[in-house]
């Protein structure tokens, strides 16, 4: 079932629909908002457009998602090794 949330991003109110929950979708736009207003005080000049701070605010969740996806990786790769050296003890152990 689509939802659709009133929310706002930067200085503007949008209608988003898709199939998650509401909260679900109503805490994504507010990480999106905190994302802007963070780069409007701190990455850019008071005059910057507002396409300038999407633009870097986008750039920037990308790279925080990019750094989270290898942090999953590199604990799927240990967990991985750790099943495998598990496995090899009991199956040596039943030997």
């Amino acid at each position: 079932m689509s939802n659709t949330v009133k929310v706002k991003l930067g200085n503007k109110n949008y209608n988003l629909s898709n199939d998650s929950s509401e909260v679900d979708l109503r805490d994504t736009a507010a990480k999106v908002d905190e994302m802007f207003d963070f780069i409007r005080k701190n990455a850019l000049p008071p005059s910057a457009s507002e396409q300038d701070v999407a633009a870097l605010s986008a750039l920037s969740i990308y790279e925080e998602a990019k750094v989270n996806e290898m942090k999953f990786k590199e604990s799927l790769d240990y967990l991985e090794n750790e099943i495998t050296n598990m496995s090899n003890i009991i199956t040596e152990s039943l030997s």
